[in-house]
């Protein structure tokens, strides 16, 4: 038998190089720092569109809320001036919550020690920012007819759905006269509301339990609002919207004025007022807090609101702005001021007319 030979050919295998190992290694890295610059140029993107449409939002809120408030200021129902011959039968008569003499007033460019103490109705406004503007709101609201006036301590309106409550503060008015007391007890039966005042151990109580005037079915009963509008920082150290207002606290005898943060991150605010010189109803020229002799004569409002992102690091730079009283906006600085940051800044301005004063 003749021997057969199987030859095999080994092919003897190779790995990379080292230099191929390099290459391979620099091109990655190039494919993933692309990668990564492209997934943290969308996520700033993505964070700027979102603190951008948070400041529309907020700043839309804010002057809504405001320019609300302020065209119902120094509502009377027909009563001619809430600020002129309202007959006032409560405790301290003086005191700023209560007080009527100017049912709009504002404070312009406040200082780090600008205060609003009110002792007898508890509330203390404090910390209110620098150099920002303070406005101040009084006036009838959510009034409803009066159906009798059986005595003069009692009034009764026609329904009985609880608008007040007992402790709350109310005018009372026609187009002759108007009255404000604290309400001391309130009680509904068979569809109608009963309303008493009388003197006793709530505060700031009533000096008097009676009113000296007498109401008809012309007359509206309604609730006074005081109201204070101001920035401050929060409990997080940003800058935000306050209002304080009046409220009765939960025993129902005290009426305070209560703070409540309404809008984040509002950095300044600025109010200009229209006032009427030759009594045709209209502005005749817009003036600071601090140049207005006749808060009377306002009749209408301007306000410009800066408001802020609460991402920091959405622009280049450090930036600052500040308000430009002629054009009534903020502009940014040219050079930033001390305490600049990164973070998105929007201006939004306002314009309000005080409809109870230009009819």
């Amino acid at each position: 038998m003749k021997n057969i030979t199987i030859k095999t050919r080994v092919t003897q295998q190779q790995g990379f190089t080292i230099v191929e190992m390099m290459i391979a290694l620099l091109v990655g890295l190039i494919l993933m720092g692309g990668i990564i610059d492209i997934f943290l140029s969308s996520r700033q993107t993505s964070s700027l569109q979102m603190s951008l449409s948070k400041i529309q939002q907020n700043g839309r809120l804010a002057i809504n809320t405001l320019t609300t408030d302020i065209r119902m200021a120094d509502y009377s129902a027909c009563y001619s001036d809430l600020s002129d011959g309202v007959e006032n039968t409560l405790n301290n008569q003086s005191s700023f919550a209560w007080d009527l003499s100017n049912t709009l007033q504002g404070f312009n460019d406040v200082s780090s020690s600008f205060t609003i103490s009110d002792s007898v109705s508890g509330g203390v406004i404090s910390g209110i920012l620098e150099g920002t503007d303070v406005l101040v709101i009084k006036g009838m609201t959510d009034g409803i007819p009066v159906s009798t006036n059986p005595d003069q301590d009692t009034f009764t309106v026609d329904e009985t759905l609880n608008r007040f409550k007992t402790g709350e503060i109310l005018i009372v008015a026609d187009c002759e006269q108007a009255s404000m007391f604290q309400a001391t007890t309130i009680s509904s039966s068979s569809g109608v509301t009963t309303i008493q005042h009388t003197t006793g151990s709530i505060t700031p109580g009533n000096s008097s339990a009676s009113v000296t005037n007498s109401y008809g079915t012309d007359a509206e009963i309604a609730r006074l609002r005081s109201t204070v509008y101001y920035l401050k920082n929060d409990a997080d150290g940003n800058p935000g919207l306050f209002q304080s207002s009046l409220t009765v606290n939960s025993a129902g005898d005290t009426t305070v004025l209560q703070e409540n943060q309404l809008i984040k991150n509002v950095e300044n605010m600025q109010l200009q007022y229209g006032v009427d010189t030759d009594s045709d109803s209209d502005a005749d020229v817009y003036q600071n807090a601090s140049a207005v002799t006749d808060w009377k004569s306002v009749v209408s409002i301007r306000i410009a609101l800066l408001l802020i992102s609460e991402a920091v690091a959405l622009v280049e730079s450090n930036e600052s702005y500040s308000f430009d009283a002629s054009a009534f906006t903020f502009i940014k600085d040219t050079t930033p001021a001390a305490g600049a940051n990164r973070k998105l800044r929007r201006s939004f301005t306002g314009f309000m007319a005080l409809r109870n004063r230009t009819l």
